[in-house]
């Protein structure tokens, strides 16, 4: 089965924690895991990479205003529906609430 994981960071942190450790649990079974990571940080990159789990970041990380933090944020969701459909998974999980409506909505729109 192929899963995608968005967290909003890779630090260390309650759900951050919690996904990493179902993703590689996961990944113990065969699953394909890939996590998308819309802030740029990086406690649990090296674990991730040692359990041969791919982690897909965006290129924009500019948050300074109100007009980023909502440029970043429909960035994020495009970018994450690309990988949703380049991947071919339905298996989606978000830790960040906004992320899920989001993917839905291009869901929806585009009929991917």
């Amino acid at each position: 089965m192929k899963i995608i994981h968005a967290v909003t960071s890779l630090d260390k942190g309650g759900a951050e924690n919690h996904v990493i450790l179902l993703s590689s649990e996961q990944k113990k079974k065969n699953n394909e895991i890939f996590i998308f990571v819309s802030k740029n940080s990086f406690y649990w990159l090296n674990f991730l990479k040692k359990s041969k789990i791919e982690v897909f970041k965006p290129s924009f990380f500019k948050e300074n205003n109100l007009f980023f933090k909502i440029y970043k944020f429909f960035k994020d969701i495009i970018f994450l529906t690309n990988l949703i459909e380049k991947k071919k998974t339905r298996r989606v999980t978000c830790t960040f609430a906004l992320y899920g409506i989001g993917i839905l909505f291009f869901i929806k729109i585009f009929c991917l």
